[in-house]
This record gives C-alpha cells, sequence and structure tokens, in this order.
C-alpha cells in the first residue's frame, strides 16, 4: 500500500534533508580533507593538515544528523595530540599515551553519545607526514565503550578512517 505523507510529516522530512544537505555542503568541494567520508590517499602535511577543533565539531553535526563514515588526521605534537571536544550530544576524544619500559606510543580515540561509548569500527593509520605514505595500519578496529587503540610506528600523524555502527 502506497501511501502519500501527511503535510506535518512530509515538512519534518525536507527538514530532516535539508539539514543533512547544508552539513553535507559545509564540507566544502573538497570534504574528504575536512573529514567526511573515508580517506586512503597520500596525506602528506602539503595535501592537508590536521583536524582542528571547528573540524571536528562539523564532524561531530554530521554524525548528528544521521552519517556515517568520516576520516581523521591528528599529528604527535600540537593540538591535535590530545583534546575533547563535545556538540550537542556528541563528544570526541582524541590522546596520545607513551607508557610502559619500552614507552609504549598508542593512539586512542573515543566517541561518545550522552555518555554512553558509541560502537564504531576504525581503519587506522600511521601517516609519515613527509611524503603521506602509510608506514602502518591496523583493519576493523572495533570500539570498546567507544574506544578504540591503535599502536604508534613512529611517526608524526594518525589518520583514522570510521565508521558508525548501529
Amino acid at each position: 500500500m502506497n501511501r502519500e505523507a501527511f503535510p506535518d510529516e512530509q515538512h519534518e522530512l525536507d527538514l530532516i534533508n535539508k539539514n543533512k544537505m547544508e552539513i553535507l555542503l559545509s564540507f566544502g568541494p573538497h570534504y574528504w580533507k575536512t573529514g567526511f567520508g573515508h580517506y586512503f590517499e597520500n596525506d602528506a602535511r602539503s595535501v592537508r593538515e590536521s583536524h582542528n577543533e571547528r573540524a571536528i565539531r562539523r564532524i561531530l553535526n554530521a554524525m548528528e544528523a544521521g552519517f556515517i563514515h568520516f576520516n581523521m588526521k591528528f599529528e604527535v605534537h600540537g593540538a591535535g595530540q590530545n583534546f575533547e571536544v563535545t556538540e550537542g550530544e556528541w563528544t570526541l576524544t582524541h590522546f596520545k599515551s607513551w607508557t610502559g619500559d619500552k614507552w609504549d606510543k598508542t593512539w586512542k580515540l573515543k566517541i561518545t553519545k550522552n555518555g554512553e561509548g558509541v560502537r564504531f569500527k576504525a581503519h587506522a593509520n600511521d601517516i609519515n607526514h613527509s611524503n603521506g605514505k602509510v608506514d602502518k595500519s591496523e583493519h576493523n578496529l572495533r570500539s570498546e565503550n567507544g574506544v578504540v587503540e591503535f599502536k604508534r610506528y613512529g611517526n608524526l600523524h594518525v589518520r583514522w578512517n570510521i565508521t558508525l555502527e548501529k
């Protein structure tokens, strides 16, 4: 049976679709540079910079709107190493951990919604910032309580490609 949406339902659907389109357009013409979708190409510093708080807020807004595929690039030094950004019900925390006898270097990414860990899959890459090549990679990392970890090879940048799960 095919039914037409009631006027109120149609208006709500139009608003949702308009909101999603505005969010998508906010990522700009090179959407992959700003974090929308997955990205696996050359990621040298000359191609794109690490993501900042503004870019993460845009990603969190897109998560709220229902988008599920994102990429983020962070660095060892500066603002990209340890931070937390909250936008609406969503919080993204990124930090590095240097622990143990051999100073194990680990990147950690945490995503929560309303304080609860979000289920997601991640593909992590240790990026050589000079030439953009991947020196180490781990596939299909699954979040536990909204957290994934990736042992760093020694480069200055990490790239996360994530897919939110229902």
